[in-house]
């Protein structure tokens, strides 16, 4: 007479781009910018007949980023939450340790991303695009993990750094007609005016 076990299951995960998140340097730094819907399909959960729970957690594939701070060109590396499964942080030497953060991630148990960039960070150099986005590719990981009753566990994961995207801020120039305005209100003359100039975040 055997007793034969029911475990739990999840089904096959798939990135989506209707769940990517874009922070642009020019307005978000510091704001919370949340993600249309999930990052992922599939990831359907059957726990069985032993009942149980399930997570969404965030999982590092690869610590280094890759990404740079535009002040001072300090690495930023990917750190997990020491208690929160489910954030993730971009973390750089600010005083000697790694107590600088880059950005936060974090995911819901409905697969939606918050991302928080507090920084800039250093984009590749194009003249004509200042709008430039950086990702981490396959750095990071959506992980959907199933535990039944008497521990039996089942996992699926796949790979979401891609839907996470950070755009550059670049400068920009005033029309010579503003700047010629601009300068006329501030300096009681003409001579030698320097056109107006906003560099932005970087």
């Amino acid at each position: 007479i055997s007793f034969e076990d029911d475990g739990p299951s999840v089904t096959t995960m798939t990135a989506t781009a209707s769940g990517a998140v874009v922070t642009d340097e020019t307005d978000d730094l510091g704001d919370a910018i949340v993600g249309a819907a999930s990052v992922f399909t599939g990831g359907d959960v059957d726990l069985g007949e032993d009942g149980g729970s399930s997570a969404v957690t965030l999982l590092i594939n690869t610590e280094a980023t890759g990404f740079k701070t535009t002040d001072g060109d300090k690495a930023i590396t990917l750190v997990a939450d020491t208690t929160d499964a489910s954030i993730v942080y971009g973390k750089y030497d600010d005083t000697g340790t790694q107590d600088g953060t880059a950005f936060t991630i974090s995911i819901a148990s409905t697969g939606v991303l918050t991302v928080t960039q507090a920084v800039a960070m250093v984009h590749p150099t194009s003249p004509n695009d200042y709008d430039e986005a950086i990702t981490l590719g396959d750095k990071l990981l959506a992980v959907v993990t199933a535990t039944d009753g008497d521990n039996d566990v089942a996992t699926k994961s796949v790979a979401i750094g891609a839907q996470i995207s950070f755009e550059d801020d670049g400068p920009e120039t005033i029309a010579s007609e503003t700047g010629f305005m601009l300068n006329k209100l501030m300096q009681p003359s003409l001579t030698g005016l320097a056109l107006d100039i906003d560099t932005n975040i970087d």
